[in-house]
């Protein structure tokens, strides 16, 4: 028998049938996208109001009260981190006295705001205070997921819902690691983490420039990215020395400014600029003698499962920023900080995210192809 290698025409989709999948199919992808967009929204949100109220509480450390920090009384080295609580008494410094009493009022009306001050150690006469530092930090942490489906499309080449999907990601990253308290500084330093990997990653040295001293101006543990960029910057990726050295400059002066200010100005408060001592005469040996929580036992291991899984295959700028990081987080965790305490490690999230989302994309079956992104390339060295 004879087979016709022709196709009847009758049964091709005319150009109308096409243009018609071609529409639905956009707006599926579309829709899609927005329905992901929502739900990452909608989780983010609530995510936020349950860790700055009550899981676990932005006033947990009565050592760094809102309204403390807003008006320089919190104790060291929390008042260090200055730059969303003075942000916040810089927008209500200009209001007079009777717009700021009236708005308070206001505010105390709002069900939603009763019941967030039913926290415990909030002040409700500090309700301004209280709702501008609060809104700063929201800004921040949508701010945030944001920069990290930059900072994913920066770095992979991947479909926008793809992209779309690694907001998302970061959630389940970083809800275990929300403990034991949430500071006004936690999400404007996840910020500007990402923002400082995008930089990297693209060489705008003029944004990483800004970024950085705004970085410092939120937390001294900056300081991480001046000894990554010294190292990779001239080993691993070199680039061209008068830039180079430029960089260093800068970052080292905002850095010490920075410190020295802050240390004159806050020199008479409370506290101690290294609480190791008071930790280990305290908390940590009771952790270790006592209990060690499964959350955190398991969040360490799911973060580093997911990180090493194919690690040579990993884009190398994550990898080494991922590597420098924990070697310098990890030994200052140890030294200053609760041992359990997780959140320490949020300068390093964004290196992560894209570690565990290469991770992820070869577990499918499907790993993502890494762009052609400025750090990654040698031509680096010629680059302006």
């Amino acid at each position: 028998m004879k087979y016709s290698d022709s196709t009847d025409p009758a049964a091709l989709p005319t150009s109308r049938e096409q243009a018609a999948l071609s529409w639905a199919l956009k707006w599926m992808i579309v829709g899609t996208r927005g329905f992901l967009w929502v739900i990452t929204l909608a989780s983010a949100t609530l995510l936020f109001y349950k860790s700055v109220t009550t899981d676990p509480g932005v006033n947990t450390n009565t050592a760094s009260k809102v309204e403390d920090l807003v008006y320089g009384n919190a104790w060291k080295p929390l008042i260090n981190r200055l730059l969303v609580p003075v942000t916040a008494r810089v927008l209500i410094f200009p209001l007079p006295k009777e717009v700021r009493e009236r708005w308070s009022v206001q505010l105390m009306e709002m069900p939603l705001v009763q019941h967030a001050f039913q926290s415990p150690h909030w002040n409700d006469k500090f309700v301004l205070e209280y709702t501008v530092v609060l809104g700063l930090m929201y800004i921040c942490f949508i701010g945030f997921l944001l920069a990290i489906r930059w900072l994913f499309v920066t770095v992979f080449v991947a479909h926008p819902l793809v992209a779309d999907m690694a907001p998302l990601l970061c959630l389940f990253l970083l809800r275990p690691l929300m403990w034991p308290t949430t500071y006004p500084y936690d999400f404007a330093t996840l910020l500007f983490s990402t923002l400082l990997m995008i930089s990297m990653a693209r060489g705008a040295w003029r944004g990483y420039a800004l970024v950085f001293l705004l970085a410092t101006l939120n937390k001294e543990t900056s300081i991480v990215f001046i000894l990554f960029f010294i190292y990779y910057f001239r080993f691993a990726m070199p680039m061209r020395r008068p830039l180079y050295y430029r960089l260093i400059a800068w970052q080292m002066t905002c850095w010490g400014a920075v410190k020295v200010i802050t240390s004159i100005l806050y020199q008479n408060n409370g506290g101690e600029n290294f609480w190791a001592i008071k930790n280990w005469s305290g908390h940590n040996p009771e952790v270790f003698m006592s209990y060690f929580p499964m959350s955190t036992f398991g969040a360490y291991l799911i973060l580093i499962a997911a990180c090493i899984y194919q690690w040579k295959s990993k884009p190398l700028l994550f990898r080494q920023l991922f590597l420098w990081l924990m070697w310098i987080l990890i030994p200052l965790h140890i030294c200053i900080a609760w041992i359990d305490e997780l959140r320490s490690f949020y300068d390093a999230i964004p290196a992560a995210v894209i570690l565990m989302a290469h991770s992820l994309s070869a577990w499918t079956g499907n790993p993502l192809p890494q762009a052609d992104y400025w750090g990654r390339l040698p031509v680096c060295a010629d680059a302006p």
